[in-house]
Order: C-alpha cells, then structure tokens, then sequence
C-alpha cells in the first residue's frame, strides 16, 4: 500500500467519523430510534479502531452503554476491544 493509499484512507476514516458523530448528537430525545443508535455506536467503535484512535474508545463506550442500556453488543464489542485498548477493562 502506498503512502498515498494510506493518506486517502485516514482521510475517509475521518470523514465517516465525523459524519457518525454527527448523527450520534443530532438525536431527539423524544423520538429514538435504538436500533438504528447501537449501529451508529457500532460503526464509530470499528472506524476508531481502524483509526488505532484507542484513547477515544472508553468514553465512546460509557456513551453507549449509557444511550443504550439494554444493547448486547455493546458488551460484546468492548471485550472483543479489551486486548486492544486496556483502558476498555472494568474498573
């Protein structure tokens, strides 16, 4: 893979995050959709990890774990994370 490859790549890892940050914060409060919120939650957690960002992961996943309670992935991801990001560890 060239640099450039590499630079073009970063450069849309940002891009698709910013665009799910936005979506995670343009929720109303008073018409949610879960299902629809644990997918965006999921796909900022996997453009994190491709980013390698892991200090943003453990806030990202209270955020999650706090909008959606009752969603299992959460969890599941956030074990699948743990070798990768210690930070991710119960306290």
């Amino acid at each position: 893979m060239s640099e450039d490859d590499s630079d073009a790549g970063l450069k849309s890892l940002k891009r698709a995050r910013a665009y799910l940050d936005r979506a995670l914060n343009h929720n109303n409060p008073d018409v949610r959709n879960y299902s629809l919120q644990s997918q965006i939650f999921r796909a900022m957690v996997l453009t994190i990890e491709s980013m390698e960002d892991w200090s943003a992961l453990p806030s990202l996943f209270s955020r999650w774990k706090f909008e959606c309670p009752e969603d299992y992935v959460q969890e599941t991801e956030r074990q699948r994370l743990v070798t990768k990001c210690p930070g991710l560890r119960p306290a």
